[in-house]
């Protein structure tokens, strides 16, 4: 709002603080701030444009050098090509080309024949180690859920390696053993999570133990019709109430 000074004059002393004198003329304060306000906003706009522009210009003169080396490479490329056929060495460069070619198209089939080998090599490994744990699992299993548990135990202890079948105690780390036999023997036999899991392969003889007990001895079958008291009292202690209960009467 724009007053002359007579107008000025004419207002309540309350109002005329609210306007501020700019070149002989009274300005209300609030059109000043949009005043200024659309100033610094015009000064921002034509910074933006400047900005702008000068980043197209940079933007154009890349690429203009961009396109100028690429110019310049298949010049050079070309002049090469020209020279070398007008000393009829076109056909020697097309010979090497070839030779690079079947270079690599051979390196490639050997890389793919190489990858092969190892795939296969690796799955027949996959598949041998699941018919060994198979195999103990049947042959050491009291019944079917005994097998699937021996196998479950045995997937990370026999399986893998980089030489070939590799052995593993219950955390996983290597064992210094080869032989499928010595891993039934020493490992699986003697490990405690197995123990409920096998079958015993003991049987018990006329003779006593010094506390009182029977002897047991490897290799036959056990009959509980055939055990004493004190036999039966012995295995169950041994190996537990469901495996003498498997056992044949």
């Amino acid at each position: 709002m724009e007053l002359t000074v007579e107008q000025f004059g004419d207002l309540p002393d309350f109002m005329k603080e609210q306007f501020e004198e700019v070149e002989g003329k009274y300005l209300s304060v609030e059109s000043l701030k949009l005043q200024k306000v659309k100033s610094t906003a015009d000064n921002l706009d034509k910074e933006l444009k400047l900005v702008r522009g000068e980043f197209s210009t940079l933007k154009e003169s890349f690429g203009v050098e961009q396109q100028r080396k690429a110019d310049e490479i298949k010049a050079a490329r070309d002049a090469a090509l020209e020279e070398a056929t007008s000393k009829g060495e076109s056909a020697k460069i097309k010979e090497l080309y070839e030779q690079k070619m079947l270079d690599l198209e051979q390196r490639s089939y050997e890389r793919g024949k190489l990858e092969a080998s190892n795939e296969f090599k690796q799955q027949s490994l996959v598949s041998e180690a699941a018919a060994i744990r198979g195999k103990l699992a049947a042959k050491l299993g009291l019944d079917e859920d005994s097998q699937a548990a021996i196998e479950m135990l045995l997937s990370n202890m026999l399986k893998p390696s980089d030489d070939g079948i590799g052995f593993f105690d219950a955390t996983g780390s290597a064992l210094s053993i080869s032989d499928v036999n010595q891993f039934e023997a020493e490992v699986i036999k003697k490990s405690p999570m197995f123990k409920r899991l096998i079958k015993p392969d003991v049987i018990v003889s006329g003779a006593g133990l010094a506390s009182g007990g029977a002897t047991v001895n490897v290799g036959a079958k056990l009959n509980r019709s055939t055990m004493s008291a004190e036999e039966k009292h012995e295995y169950v202690k041994e190996h537990g109430q469901q495996a003498f209960l498997k056992l044949p009467k």
